[in-house]
């Protein structure tokens, strides 16, 4: 398996620097979040991803209903990651695009509601415009039933659909009893979708603060063992860190960071590497 880190969450300075860093650090592939590629010279951000021979994630948002161009923005975005894809001959390197779940915001505390019919337009909506890379969904807390993924299922057929499987959103549901399983066993077995990436981070069970594994609560060791066991997870599957560069109530010098990101990524090697 590939071990990836998101790029959205360390860098500092240029993503093209940013890459470099990532590499040095033993990390096999990276994740952009939306744009983020365009910000640069294309030219040197490709020259960085083929230099260390990295694989590339791409990380995007659905949109509330409210916004009536939610599909027409879509559209944007894809057609600048195809057409990074095709003029830099990219189609090995680029292995998914993933997206948060479309969501409204209701309410005077703007409280978020899973979008269930926005998500299925927007996932059909890509699968149709770009062609040979696989497209996943992620699991928040406010998506997290097998029953949510089972209706995605069904009502889209494709091959190259899948999921996004964020372990540390899963540790909040799993610990606020918000899944429709008895047990993280048999929520693992139960998914109706193959996993073409995991997001890998810990926290405490009741807030999604990005820590790295062995910070928070999570039994890790046993999410990667039920992960295995099951046979949901790909076997082109990317495990992506996405660690916050500043951990909330975590006191750390940039040199105790780096080597929190480094235990991380040894620790998802050893699970599944070795």
């Amino acid at each position: 398996m590939k071990i990836g880190i998101a790029l959205w969450n360390i860098r500092k300075k240029s993503i093209v620097e940013s890459i470099g860093n990532v590499a040095s650090l033993g990390f096999t592939a990276v994740s952009f979040l939306g744009s983020s590629f365009e910000e640069e010279s294309e030219k040197e951000v490709v020259a960085a991803i083929k230099k260390h021979k990295l694989a590339v994630t791409f990380h995007l948002a659905f949109f509330s209903m409210r916004k009536k161009r939610f599909l027409k923005d879509l559209e944007t975005r894809l057609d600048n990651i195809k057409a990074l894809i095709k003029k830099n001959k990219l189609e090995k390197t680029v292995l998914n695009i993933c997206f948060d779940p479309a969501f409204d915001e209701i309410g005077k505390r703007h409280e978020v509601v899973y979008n269930s019919t926005n998500t299925i337009k927007a996932l059909k909506f890509t699968l149709k415009h770009i062609k040979d890379v696989k497209v996943g969904i992620e699991n928040w807390t406010v998506n997290s039933k097998i029953e949510d993924f089972e209706i995605i299922a069904k009502k889209i057929k494709s091959k190259r659909l899948g999921l996004l499987l964020d372990i540390g959103h899963m540790h909040i549901a799993v610990n606020k009893g918000i899944i429709d399983r008895e047990n993280l066993s048999q929520y693992v077995r139960a998914l109706p979708l193959p996993v073409f990436e995991l997001h890998i981070h810990d926290n405490n069970g009741e807030e999604d603060s990005h820590l790295p594994l062995g910070r928070g609560t999570m039994d890790y060791a046993a999410v990667f063992k039920e992960l295995k066991k099951s046979g949901k997870v790909d076997k082109n599957c990317v495990a992506t860190l996405e660690i916050k560069p500043h951990m909330k109530n975590i006191r750390l010098t940039d040199a105790q960071r780096r080597r929190e990101v480094v235990r991380t990524r040894k620790i998802v090697d050893g699970a599944f590497n070795k």
